[in-house]
């Protein structure tokens, strides 16, 4: 069942379309990832869903409910977001700072005191409580962002860029409470420019370039699209000549020679024994074997034609 329904929304700034007639649903419960070069749309896009800014044509609809003037306060109570720029106030203790943000969703009292205790504790920051952000360490200061993000107890949680410039530890420390929150009944949606967080924590990817949709799928059918071929890679010693296995055995597709390595392209796992055995066959010697499939990195490539862009 779909939480927020996107109906081909569309954004103008100037001439540019940031937003082109975009379509696409957030499934309730899911960890969507969203990934894209800079400029694709992505914050323009997760700015007109909160209701930040309005939209040039089309509708978004929440529960089943357009999202209009009349009812976007009450919506924006259930939804949380969580952005790249740290937003805090450095003066304010940890505390304080998710107090604010509570009595900015209408929190008060008990109520307030109980949520404001448990997101604290929740992102690992509660012994810490008291302290002014400026003593955090970038992954605490992270966490403190998050903190003021689900005080409110959300049914969606956008995150935009929630472990840029940490450690790995402060990084594993983030992905797993977004896990835990997912478990706990949170729809995420998770923006990202590191492919290995987004292809590890989300259950469903869309890619998105040029205002447009260009692709969305778990991250195997987004791979299998565009190959299911994988790379067997073999070091060989005393041994010349394996360029043409790809003629004498079906399921390979191409041989190459990268430094002392061969890269034989696979069909599927079932051709591995039947292309070491030949090799063996024809005198080489065996020296180390790694395979390797297409990630989501391929993947961004392919429908992208690029890396991340810089602008």
């Amino acid at each position: 069942m779909a939480i927020i329904e996107v109906k081909d929304i569309t954004k103008h700034y100037k001439k540019a379309k940031a937003v082109d007639a975009m379509s696409f649903e957030i499934k309730e419960g899911e960890i969507l990832g969203i990934l894209g070069p800079n400029g694709a749309g992505k914050s323009t896009l997760i700015s007109l869903i909160l209701g930040i800014i309005s939209a040039d044509a089309g509708e978004i609809r929440y529960n089943g409910e357009k999202l209009t003037m009349g009812n976007r306060k009450a919506y924006q109570k259930r939804v949380g977001f969580v952005p790249q720029d740290l937003a805090y106030f450095p003066e304010l203790s940890a505390k304080d700072n998710v107090t604010f943000w509570g009595r900015i969703y209408g929190m008060k009292g008990d109520e307030l005191r109980t949520a404001v205790e448990r997101a604290l504790r929740f992102t690992g920051i509660l012994d810490r409580q008291n302290d002014s952000p400026m003593k955090y360490s970038g992954g605490m200061k992270r966490r403190l962002n998050i903190a003021c993000g689900i005080v409110h107890s959300p049914e969606i949680l956008f995150l935009d860029e929630p472990t840029v410039g940490i450690d790995p530890q402060s990084r594993n420390h983030i992905l797993h409470s977004i896990k835990e929150l997912n478990e706990l009944g949170t729809t995420i949606v998770y923006c990202s420019h590191y492919m290995e967080e987004v292809e590890n924590i989300s259950d469903r990817v869309m890619i998105m370039d040029h205002g447009h949709v260009v692709a969305s799928g778990t991250t195997e059918e987004l791979i299998d699209h565009i190959s299911k071929d994988q790379t067997l890679y073999l070091k060989l010693k005393n041994f010349c000549g394996a360029e043409r296995l790809s003629e004498e055995i079906q399921g390979v597709s191409a041989v190459t020679k990268e430094d002392d390595k061969y890269c034989f392209v696979i069909e599927n796992n079932s051709v591995i024994v039947e292309v070491m055995n030949q090799l063996t066959n024809m005198g080489a010697d065996i020296v180390s074997v790694d395979m390797q499939k297409k990630n989501l990195e391929d993947v961004f490539f392919y429908y992208t034609g690029t890396s991340f862009r810089d602008n």
